[in-house]
C-alpha cells in the first residue's frame, strides 16, 4: 500500500504515506487537517496533504490535534491548544492551523 501508517481519533484521521508526506481527512473544527483551514472550510471526506515542514517518521492523533516528527526529530504540532497541547508556549483558543514546532 502507500501507507507508512495511520492513526485515528473521534473525528479525524492521518497517516503518513510512503514518501512521508502526512495526509489527514475527516473534522476540520479546530485545524485538525493541519492545512491553513478550519471549521468553515469543512470536513474532508478525502485525504488532504497536511502542511508539514520535512518528511514525517511518525504521529500521534490526541483530542483535536496532532503531533509528528521528522525524519530528524523535530517535532511538529497542530490543532487546539485549550490546555497548551500543541507545546508552544502560552494557552489560546484559537486553533493552530498549521504544523507549528515545538522547541
Amino acid at each position: 500500500g502507500k501507507w507508512r501508517t495511520i492513526s485515528a481519533n473521534d473525528h479525524v484521521a492521518c497517516g503518513i504515506k510512503r514518501d512521508r508526506s502526512i495526509w489527514c481527512w475527516g473534522s476540520n473544527s479546530t485545524g485538525q487537517l493541519g492545512n491553513g483551514t478550519s471549521l468553515n472550510d469543512g470536513p474532508s471526506l478525502t485525504p488532504t496533504k497536511v502542511s508539514f515542514p520535512g518528511k514525517a517518521k511518525s504521529l500521534s492523533l490526541g483530542w483535536q490535534h496532532t503531533c509528528a516528527q521528522t525524519t530528524t526529530d523535530q517535532t511538529y504540532c497542530w490543532g487546539v491548544n485549550y490546555v497548551g497541547q500543541v507545546g508552544i508556549g502560552p494557552i489560546f483558543y484559537d486553533p493552530v492551523l498549521q504544523p507549528t514546532r515545538v522547541l
